[in-house]
């Protein structure tokens, strides 16, 4: 009822006025009106005041209104009678007397779009509407929340067309699209980049720099770099008018991004130094690829002359294929980036050319994997993994000794395995290689066997997977035929070699040694092995057990060996069969042992299985008689003195 009230007054007013002077002999006929313009903090324009017919409503009022400037990122909200709080004005209301109206401004909005690679779930409202001339810093503060796939995350938020993360500086100015770019989950962050000191001057009227140089990230841009200037101080009547790199006359471009080598110079001008002539306005059509999906909008304009360093800032949006970004700008017929220092003129076309996006695969591994010195790799987005794999830098991956890939991972040990990964890589990724020992073990220090084929000359490790290897386990390499050779060296602490760990490796030859910390020698732990020549018990001290069997066999033992086979003293047990078959073989026993199970070294009824001598301390008669209850002969057996070196 306020606003109404308001106007209805002015057209009463206005009416008695007529009436009153249409009484008197003498009347003014005025047929027109003085309507005074005005605007809040924000319009830029001068006051003014135009004329209208008398009674003109404001419908065709305010076709007569001047154009009115405003101040940077603002725009016309509405418009009031006399001042912001007046009534504000409608179509329908009539002017009938001289009066001010007022223009109330407000901020201009603009909408950014929400994008993202296909590892990010987008939300159901894609859009946020935002200030003109808002910040980064504040309208990330405004987006929604995003979901990502499982073992995903944020890495940066870019704007559609760059790789460069958006800087907190960076105002928005037009209908962007905003693109959220995903990294796996422990992705590490990318290195901090190298600072650079630029060095500050200024011309002669320069009188005062509040600092002579600034420190920035190499390869910031000028948009940001300009933000961390020092104060000047100008002789009088002066002021700045530009700056420029050492070198240069023209102003320095928003996307310059400085390498460390640069000076800048302050440019001074008189006060009151009237602005250059405006150039003339050109207008530069816009095309992309077949990559190139969208551009929101053909054509920018720009002055002529004005140089591609000043242009770029100006382009529009672009929107891509999937797994296609910005390559470069080019002119029509050209295949060439177009310089910084090209002048248009009007008459070009520029293309946006893509390129495949390239995300960054990371290397890394467990424990036993040794990685290349390149751990990171380059890739076309999209790849998949049946394509990396064929990548050097993945084939250079090698591992420890006895050790071999299980299987990669996506991000970790605990990640899915990339054989079973379908999807393309669409963000910078880790991809984790698992190592494995080719030895299988139970976990805990028992070595169960051996995945494939050994090697024909098998070294044991001292460790697998951090567990010290305590145990050759059953049956671990029965019958592996291809082996010649074992060795214990590094294997010092086992403890157990188990029931036909090795029985019928038939092509192990040589001298066999074992290790000092081994207890037990199992059932057939080298049964058959027909072309072991000797065994080497010299470390060997803490065998107690050879069980039954567990040289059964080994025909070549002691064979063009002079010297007798000597077991070690704390050996308690030797059990049946033990030495059976062993038929080159002279054997010393200890005087310490306890038990001599049947047919340890033969069997008296068939010579041909019978040892060629066993040797025992002399003076020691009840291990001559367990000698015979295991049926070796009496007249096989040797004696040696327990107190002086044995000789045969």
């Amino acid at each position: 009822m306020k606003k109404i009230f308001g106007m209805q007054t002015l057209i009463l007013i206005a009416a008695a006025s007529v009436l009153f002077f249409c009484g008197c002999k003498k009347v003014h006929d005025k047929t027109t009106v003085s309507i005074m313009v005005k605007g809040d903090a924000n319009v830029t324009s001068q006051e003014t005041t135009i004329t209208a017919v008398k009674n003109d409503k404001w419908v065709i009022v305010k076709t007569k209104l001047p154009t009115l400037t405003f101040e940077e990122n603002y725009e016309l909200d509405s418009w009031h009678l006399t001042d912001a709080n007046g009534a504000v004005l409608k179509d329908n209301d009539t002017f009938a007397t001289d009066t001010v109206i007022f223009a109330v401004s407000k901020r201009s909005q603009i909408t950014v779009t929400i994008a993202g690679d296909a590892n990010v779930i987008l939300p159901a409202n894609k859009t946020v509407t935002i200030d003109k001339g808002e910040k980064w810093a504040t309208v990330k503060t405004k987006l929604p929340t995003l979901g990502f796939k499982e073992n995903y995350e944020l890495d940066k938020w870019v704007l559609s067309g760059s790789s460069d993360a958006i800087v907190d500086s960076y105002a928005f100015n037009g209908e962007e699209i905003l693109y959220a770019v995903s990294k796996a989950k422990g992705t590490p962050p990318p290195p901090a980049p190298d600072k650079i000191t630029i060095a500050v001057k200024g011309d002669p009227n320069v009188t005062a720099l509040t600092k002579t140089s600034i420190e920035a990230d190499k390869g910031e841009k000028w948009a940001t770099v300009k933000t961390k200037l020092p104060t000047l101080g100008f002789q009088e009547n002066y002021e700045l008018d530009k700056w420029v790199l050492s070198g240069s006359s023209d102003a320095i471009a928003a996307s310059y991004a400085f390498n460390g080598e640069e000076i800048l110079y302050a440019v001074s001008k008189a006060k009151g130094t009237p602005p250059p002539p405006a150039p003339d306005k050109i207008t530069i059509a816009v095309k992309g690829d077949p990559n190139v999906t969208a551009l929101t909008k053909t054509s920018i304009e720009a002055d002529k002359d004005e140089k591609w360093a000043t242009v770029k800032t100006k382009l529009p949006t672009l929107t891509f294929k999937d797994n296609y970004e910005l390559d470069k700008w080019v002119l029509s017929g050209s295949s060439d980036a177009i310089a910084d220092s090209y002048a248009f003129n009007g008459g070009e076309t520029i293309f946006a050319v893509a390129k495949r996006s390239q995300v960054t695969v990371t290397i890394a591994g467990n424990a036993n994997v040794n990685l290349p010195a390149n751990k990171t790799v380059m890739v076309d987005k999209g790849s998949t993994w049946s394509e990396l794999k064929e990548k050097t830098e993945i084939k250079d991956v090698q591992f420890a000794d006895y050790y071999e890939l299980k299987a990669w991972h996506l991000t970790d040990a605990n990640g899915k395995k990339l054989e079973e990964y379908t999807e393309p890589f669409i963000a910078d990724t880790i991809v984790y290689a698992v190592a494995q020992s080719k030895f299988t073990t139970d976990g805990n220090g028992t070595i169960t066997g051996y995945r494939g084929e050994p090697p024909v000359s098998l070294v044991f490790p001292k460790e697998i997977d951090g567990k010290l290897v305590t145990k050759i386990g059953k049956d671990a390499f029965s019958g592996r035929e291809n082996i010649t050779k074992i060795d214990f060296t590094n294997c010092q602490n086992l403890i157990e070699i188990g029931e036909n760990a090795f029985k019928d490796c038939i092509r192990i030859t040589g001298v066999l040694i074992l290790p000092q910390q081994l207890e037990t020698i199992g059932e057939k732990a080298f049964y058959n092995c027909q072309n072991i020549t000797n065994i080497d018990f010299t470390s060997c001290q803490k065998l107690t057990d050879i069980e039954m069997s567990a040289f059964s066999d080994c025909i070549k033992i002691g064979k063009d060996i002079p010297e007798s086979l000597v077991l070690p003293k704390q050996l308690k047990t030797i059990g049946k069969f033990a030495f059976s078959h062993c038929v080159w073989a002279k054997i010393r026993l200890p005087a310490g042992i306890k038990e001599i199970g049947s047919m340890a070294f033969g069997y008296r009824s068939k010579d041909k299985s019978l040892c060629l001598k066993v040797f025992i301390p002399r003076g020691y008669p009840d291990i001559e008689k367990m000698l015979a209850k295991a049926s070796y002969p009496t007249g096989r057996i040797g004696y040696y003195a327990p107190s002086v070196a044995f000789c045969n």
